[in-house]
């Protein structure tokens, strides 16, 4: 269900599947002007990113 929403989104029909209805576009601040469109999409990307820097840096610290 979920992964339906988000294809939505990526078609670019405006939907938000965080509030379950039309992209406010610029009164939300999810939206992300330069790509003309939704954080959201990218949010788990950059959250894995997050993670493995955070691995990296304990493994390091623990180095020292």
């Amino acid at each position: 269900m979920i992964k339906n929403k988000l294809a939505n989104i990526t078609k670019g029909s405006g939907f938000c599947p965080l509030f379950q209805e039309k992209c406010k576009k610029e009164e939300c601040d999810w939206f992300y002007n330069q790509f003309e469109k939704c954080s959201i999409e990218i949010t788990g990307y950059n959250l894995f990113k997050l993670s493995k820097s955070i691995d990296t840096l304990i493994a390091e610290l623990k180095k020292q």
